[in-house]
């Protein structure tokens, strides 16, 4: 394209984004269905004199806009936030170690920890400090919303099939590890296992059976794991026994204990 003069390269932009001429120099650009932004050309036009390809800075520019839609609607999202939605999420504790915006968040085990979500149909929105609004004002006021919100999420587990008398049951769907992990949070001797969002096993006292029985569990959990589907979001492979005040005992360093504490040698 010939070079453009000022004028006829915010003309030129305001086409090919769709926007509108605001001036010799500026153009209105709709970034969302009820707000939009001006955007001064000089500089894109700087670039533009300096060889950059125009075809390039259009690109650039629909790009920053589908950021700040983006933005846009996850503001309008979380202005709409109703106390029913608060609810605590099960993630990776390395998800969470660089953002220092969450909502304090528990630390069940090394790589597991519980942070407040808003729960839509479609998407969970992490809990910011900045969104912290009446009712959940706080920190502990939103945590406790949270927790007191779990019943409303409660959901039956379906038996599973296996070659060993294990009780327990899985979960399988949205919410699944949240839903096993609300089951068995409150009783310390439990088996939890979530190697995903979506699926999870939880054995209320099912930590209590005998060594043998639980050593069986071991190839179940690594079998389920290596089969789940690949659009699961990951959690751990890790299977756990729950301790006291909502913390989990890695479950091999819990077998390990036994095998030191007991006659009873691994099977061959």
């Amino acid at each position: 394209m010939p070079s453009l003069s000022l004028n006829a390269f915010t003309e030129s932009l305001a086409r090919a984004l769709h926007a509108t001429l605001d001036g010799a120099d500026t153009i209105r650009i709709a970034v969302a269905d009820d707000a939009c932004g001006i955007l001064h050309t000089p500089r894109f036009w700087a670039e533009y004199q300096d060889g950059r390809p125009f075809d390039e800075i259009v690109q650039t520019l629909q790009q920053m806009m589908s950021g700040i839609a983006a933005q846009q609607r996850e503001e309008s999202r979380a202005q709409t936030i109703t106390p029913q939605q608060i609810q605590p999420h099960l993630v990776l504790r390395d998800r969470i170690a660089e953002n220092n915006l969450l909502i304090t968040p528990r630390f069940l085990a090394p790589d597991l920890a519980e942070i407040v979500v808003a729960d839509y149909p479609d998407h969970v929105q992490w809990m910011t400090n900045d969104l912290l609004t009446a009712p959940y004002a706080t920190t502990q006021a939103a945590w406790a919303l949270a927790d007191q919100n779990r019943a409303g999420r409660s959901q039956s587990g379906q038996p599973i099939a296996a070659n060993v008398p294990i009780g327990g049951a899985m979960w399988n769907g949205p919410m699944a590890a949240d839903q096993a992990w609300d089951t068995v949070r409150n009783q310390p001797g439990s088996l939890f296992f979530a190697p995903a969002t979506e699926f999870a096993y939880a054995w209320p006292g099912g930590a209590l059976e005998p060594l043998r029985t639980l050593l069986a569990l071991l190839p179940i959990f690594y079998h389920l794991a290596d089969t789940l589907p690949q659009s699961y979001h990951q959690l751990t492979a890790n299977a756990w026994v729950v301790q006291p005040h909502h913390t989990l005992l890695p479950f091999n360093q819990f077998v390990e204990t036994l095998l030191e504490s007991t006659a009873e040698t691994l099977p061959d």
